[in-house]
């Protein structure tokens, strides 16, 4: 048996015994080595490194290995965890739509700024803070105004990229402008995604290739 093949039945068998930290170990050995096929094992891979995720709690990697699994093979209960996990975002479903909504604002902004970085990292805790502040201040002004209300998840990730942050960079992009907030809350011209993701997933553009990446996936760098 090839050693992917050894690697993912050793995942199963430390999984099925609940050591889910030697599962993990060997699932993504199984994942690295795993050839390109079309019978869509890598999709099962991944859906044993999610479970794996989630049993260690972290979730949010969890979630997105699934989605990525299901853009592999669609598989009923790859489709199940997804549902009962992930929200509209396609991130880590929340207590509340509300967080779900702050979550994906942070994301898209925090994002946005450290693309800008070099290393795409942040330099010091007190830059983070800063940064974080910030977005912050912003998501609050756009809960007093009520703007996010009665708006489906793609109008909302729309609102969200339109909205611009003047972050203190040491250099300021050129991408950036000098208004504070560079935004028409009533444009609606933009175009929206596709009902169902164009890979044939399944999941609507939003929760699949277009998902919106955790907080957590671009500081730390999860799964």
């Amino acid at each position: 048996m090839e050693q992917w093949k050894l690697d993912f039945e050793k995942g199963k068998h430390f999984l099925a015994r609940h050591q889910s930290r030697r599962a993990l170990h060997f699932f993504t050995r199984s994942w690295r080595s795993c050839p390109p096929c079309e019978c869509g094992c890598s999709s099962d891979i991944l859906y044993f490194l999610g479970i794996s995720l989630k049993r260690l709690g972290w979730y949010a990697g969890a979630v997105k290995l699934w989605i990525t699994a299901n853009r592999i093979k669609k598989q009923r209960r790859i489709k199940k965890m997804i549902e009962r996990y992930a929200n509209g975002y396609g991130m880590l479903r929340q207590a509340s739509e509300e967080l779900d909504d702050r979550n994906a604002f942070y994301s898209i902004q925090i994002g946005r700024y450290l693309e800008k970085k070099s290393g795409k990292k942040f330099s010091t805790h007190a830059e983070q803070d800063v940064v974080f502040e910030l977005t912050r201040d912003y998501w609050n002004n756009l809960q007093k105004h009520g703007l996010l209300r009665g708006k489906s998840i793609e109008e909302k990730r729309r609102l969200f990229h339109r909205v611009v942050i003047p972050f203190p960079y040491v250099i300021m992009p050129r991408c950036i402008g000098d208004s504070v907030l560079s935004v028409n809350f009533n444009n609606t011209e933009n175009n929206v995604s596709p009902a169902r993701c164009f890979c044939g997933s399944g999941l609507p553009f939003a929760m699949c290739c277009g998902r919106t990446p955790s907080v957590e996936e671009l500081i730390k760098d999860v799964f």
